[in-house]
């Protein structure tokens, strides 16, 4: 195989994988919400792995995804069974500290004239630090 044929099925395979762990296997009965959060008090690799473990092992949490290098977490929660506070007040047991990226909603302006296929509005997801 080439090497441009094998880095386009190593992307292909990457792409269904995140695809797979964001969107599928979710009940389409239950209210989950996605969310990335900054994880302060990591020291090292190690701890990063910690720390998505244990973000697993919580009831409610489905999906983790962890980026060491930026110490960012993207994971789904069921809001039935867990909600932010308290996975913040577990996480602040260990000595991390989590704090909410802004989110983007994507809109439609309903005006049929616009150029614009969509508009992004940005809101702070919470002023507060957990």
């Amino acid at each position: 195989m080439s090497s441009r044929t094998t880095s386009l099925l190593t992307g292909a395979v990457l792409l269904f994988f995140v695809f797979g762990v964001l969107f599928l296997g979710q009940n389409p009965n239950s209210e989950t919400k996605l969310i990335t959060v900054k994880v302060e008090g990591l020291s090292d690799q190690v701890v990063a792995e910690q720390v998505s473990e244990l973000m697993q092992k919580m009831e409610g949490i489905q999906k983790v995804l962890f980026d060491s290098g930026t110490h960012l977490c993207t994971f789904r929660y069921d809001m039935q069974k867990n909600n932010l506070q308290k996975i913040s007040a577990r996480l602040k047991a260990y000595g991390f500290q989590i704090t909410p990226l802004e989110s983007a909603d994507m809109q439609d302006n309903g005006d049929s004239r616009s150029r614009a296929l969509v508009q992004i509005k940005i809101t702070p997801a919470s002023t507060t630090r957990y």
